[in-house]
């Protein structure tokens, strides 16, 4: 992991919160506006979302799901990043 990726897992503040209702289009479509808007975002997972899937697997999908790169995961918390063309 880059130094640069390390540093805004923490530096960066808290732009999305995923709730009790999990992964819903509505929060995937809001996380890939804030992609294209700022390039980074950093998604806090509250623990009632975390039933069904660990945090990096949430991680991997919200990925997957926004078409971007997962920079990392600390605590609670998920980073991702606007991939390069």
């Amino acid at each position: 992991m880059k130094k640069e990726d390390r540093k805004a897992i923490v530096e960066i503040e808290t732009t999305v919160q995923i709730g009790k209702a999990g992964l819903t289009a509505s929060v995937v479509e809001e996380i890939k506006r804030q992609i294209e808007k700022r390039k980074v975002v950093k998604v806090r997972i509250l623990k009632s979302a975390l039933t069904s899937m660990d945090i990096e697997d949430m991680g991997s999908e919200l990925a997957k799901r926004t078409n971007s790169k997962l920079v990392g995961t600390r605590g609670r918390c998920i980073v991702l990043k606007k991939p390069k063309k």
